[in-house]
């Protein structure tokens, strides 16, 4: 039934075999197919999890349960094609599923397809109904934000990224990702740190470098909980390599802010003595000869 969605959804968008479906435009049509279609109580089975930019089918993971190699057969680059084989799906797929999904299909093509932007439209609803977390639907903002075209950074667009730190600060999923919890808070305060400190010459750089470490690992622990039809042991594989590239990306962000306060920052003689008092509150220091 898999095979029969994917075959007829990417011939509905892309009948002519053009150069109109990006890859990751393809995986946000599948979970808005996947999504109405269990609302009509069928289950096609999509392999897929919750990614960098929302949800993501890997093409090997299609390859295993596809009638043919889904990479050898529709993928070229980074966009997607009708397979380059034909597939008799008859009596494979119950009648009554086929005119479901056809329906369906049908509906998804008369409201994305052929329009300009229609991947991003897909990805919007996609994370409207199906983000996991409010927080990896603003951080897509953030990346808007701090992918903008400008050599440095404005006060204006300080303001903007400050906000939507805010913003994320507020709606970090704690409670489910309690033992990320440091590095997120570590990545907010560096950032803020160079936004303040950081020469304008490699401010944007900096914030731009952060934002990806954080970027890389936090989807990484998301889509260990946020995942439908992965094979265990590509979850034990995520779960395995996760744990040592944590501990690398938060060694890297202390790194960075070290550096910027050591090289940008001189604290004041008020601020020097409000840190020796604190470390002394904190670490109990006998305050001699102060």
């Amino acid at each position: 039934m898999l095979g029969y969605a994917v075959d007829r959804l990417i011939k509905a968008f892309n009948p002519y075999r053009k150069e109109v479906m990006n890859r990751y435009h393809f995986c946000k049509l599948m979970n808005l197919l996947d999504s109405r279609l269990q609302k009509q109580g069928v289950d096609i089975k999509l392999p897929g999890y919750w990614y960098k930019y929302g949800f993501y089918t890997e093409e090997r993971l299609l390859d295993q349960v596809l009638p043919y190699p889904f990479s050898e057969n529709c993928i070229l680059g980074e966009l997607i094609y009708p397979p380059t084989i034909t597939v008799d799906f008859s009596g494979k797929v119950a009648v009554r599923e086929q005119d479901i999904i056809l329906k369906t299909i049908s509906i998804l093509h008369d409201q994305y397809g052929f329009k300009e932007g229609y991947g991003d439209l897909a990805k919007k609803e996609s994370y409207d109904i199906n983000s996991p977390y409010k927080f990896n639907t603003l951080f897509q903002e953030y990346l808007l934000i701090t992918n903008k075209n400008v050599s440095h950074v404005t006060e204006s667009l300080k303001d903007d990224i400050t906000i939507k730190l805010d913003e994320l600060l507020s709606e970090f999923p704690i409670d489910s990702f309690p033992e990320i919890a440091s590095i997120h808070f570590d990545w907010d305060d560096t950032t803020r740190v160079v936004l303040d400190y950081a020469p304008d010459v490699i401010k944007l750089n900096l914030v731009r470098q952060l934002r990806d470490i954080f970027w890389e690992i936090y989807p990484k622990r998301v889509r260990i909980d946020c995942n439908q039809n992965i094979p265990e042991h590509v979850i034990r594989q995520w779960k395995s390599a996760y744990k040592g590239e944590l501990n690398d990306a938060e060694e890297t962000i202390e790194n960075i802010r070290n550096k910027v306060l050591d090289t940008y920052y001189t604290p004041s003689e008020d601020n020097k003595e409000f840190v020796k008092y604190l470390m002394q509150d904190i670490y109990n220091i006998p305050n001699s000869g102060v």
